[in-house]
């Protein structure tokens, strides 16, 4: 009998101490082993590594001077379109320039430019005929449609011409003459606006009203 009792007391004990295990497993281990299996997981791991976003193999700063590249031409866009409707004489360039020019190709806009300064009585005309000239060698196309092959040490566009004319061509350039180029292509579209007499607030008008008659692209 004594034996029955001390039986039954062991199991009671055995099966208590096994809740406690079990308690402690589900408030202690369990929470830690969770996160532990959530950290290690595929998805976090690959969440917790850096982005690739370094690009092809290039000279150092050729990347950066490609975007200051073309974002002068895009301002440059702005300044040539106000200067047409402006020496044309109409009473709202900033308004029917952008409608006259904005379906036409740079290379007409530019020298439809040249043609009005020449024209005109401008007391700056040589000057900005020299600046017109000086931009419209400045590569546009040829660095704007282009493939391009780089390494370390230089960058090669490779361009296919286009229907007005210009042939397939390549130009090369090494990291110090692009960032140069670049450098020399920002002084004189910034020679240009000054010689033109643009007003920075009469430029910021004009983008305005281009903004205003711009609806969402779809």
């Amino acid at each position: 009998m004594e034996d029955s009792v001390r039986i039954v007391i062991y199991c009671y004990l055995a099966l208590g101490f096994i809740l406690v295990v079990i308690a402690l497993l589900e408030k202690v281990v369990m929470p830690k082993l969770s996160v532990w299996i959530a950290t290690r997981s595929p998805a976090s791991t690959a969440s917790k590594r850096p982005l690739n976003v370094s690009g092809p193999p290039a000279p150092e700063g050729f990347f950066d001077a490609l975007g200051k590249y073309h974002a002068i031409w895009q301002g440059l866009d702005l300044v040539i379109d106000f200067a047409i409707g402006a020496l044309t004489g109409l009473d709202e360039p900033s308004k029917l320039a952008s409608v006259r020019s904005n379906k036409i190709s740079f290379g007409t806009k530019i020298r439809q430019l040249k043609d009005l300064v020449e024209a005109s009585k401008h007391r700056d005309k040589g000057a900005i005929i020299a600046a017109i000239w000086a931009l419209d060698r400045a590569y546009r196309s040829e660095l704007t449609h282009s493939y391009l092959a780089s390494s370390c040490s230089a960058v090669r566009f490779i361009y296919g011409g286009n229907q007005d004319g210009a042939k397939p061509c390549s130009i090369t350039f090494s990291g110090p003459q692009f960032i140069e180029h670049v450098a020399q292509f920002s002084i004189t579209a910034k020679s240009l606006q000054n010689l033109l007499g643009l007003d920075s607030s009469e430029l910021v008008a004009f983008s305005e009203r281009a903004l205003d008659n711009a609806p969402p692209c779809s």
